[in-house]
């Protein structure tokens, strides 16, 4: 028997007209999706607004704050924060989830340093290198995904800052 869990989402507007509308909506999933079938729902119900250029990111949050995954919207590319449990897992503190809008990646990028103060091995530690080595244009290799990024992504004053900890304290891609 499926489970059926009822799940009210919300996002961030991405534009002054976007505050127009309401970017609510109450969705009735399967309790045992998986992230990644999450986001096909989202997608295929067009949740999500189109943004120009397409290189956004998106965090998906619980009620508590707690980020569950990030999603890149050019690659098309999600990265889970969470042990792969399904949905209603992650619902027990309530039923809201909230996609939190980054207009680019260095904002996200901006975002991870300061939360973990520049400290590359709390990064590491905590499960969050990954994705700032994607966010820094760096190979990275995910479970079974690998992101290749385009020689005109890299560089940047905090890639360059993060390669050289990272070769420091042995890290090397």
């Amino acid at each position: 028997m499926v489970s059926m869990v009822s799940v009210h989402v919300t996002r961030d507007s991405v534009c002054m007209g976007d505050d127009c509308f309401d970017n609510s909506r109450d969705f009735m999933l399967d309790g045992t999706l998986d992230w990644g079938g999450f986001m096909s729902v989202m997608l295929n119900g067009h949740f999500l607004p189109n943004v120009s250029g397409n290189d956004v990111v998106w965090v998906l949050t619980d009620i508590r704050g707690m980020e569950l995954f990030t999603y890149f919207t050019k690659e098309e590319m999600l990265i889970s924060h969470t042990a792969d449990r399904g949905l209603a897992a992650f619902l027990e503190h309530g039923a809201g989830l909230h996609f939190k809008y980054y207009a680019s990646r260095e904002q996200r990028r901006g975002a991870l340093y300061d939360r973990f103060g520049g400290q590359m091995f709390h990064l590491w530690h905590d499960g969050w290198l990954d994705e700032y080595k994607l966010l820094c244009g760096e190979e990275v290799k995910t479970g079974q995904m690998v992101v290749i990024p385009h020689p005109d992504k890299r560089g940047g004053k905090l890639c360059g800052l993060a390669r050289g900890l990272m070769e420091k304290i042995g890290l090397r891609r």
